[in-house]
């Protein structure tokens, strides 16, 4: 059986739109994360505060995702 990530979500596109920020996001992290290991302790703790920040981010969203889901399937 051939899976598909289309076949995941209804017509409604939000569900896609939310995976794709998640991928954003997470492109974004591992940006953050390569920077901190050559930065300086005071660079770091901002980078630190950005990355707190994405995750709180993702977090919304992948909650915003499921809500989207459940609700296209129910």
């Amino acid at each position: 059986m051939k899976l598909s990530v289309t076949r995941l979500f209804s017509a409604d596109e939000s569900g896609a739109t939310h995976v794709r920020t998640l991928a954003k996001f997470l492109v974004e992290s591992v940006d953050l994360v390569t920077q901190m290991f050559g930065a300086s302790p005071e660079t770091g703790t901002e980078l630190d505060a950005q990355l707190d920040n994405l995750n709180d981010q993702a977090s919304k969203t992948q909650t915003a995702m499921l809500t989207a889901l459940r609700s296209s399937y129910l």
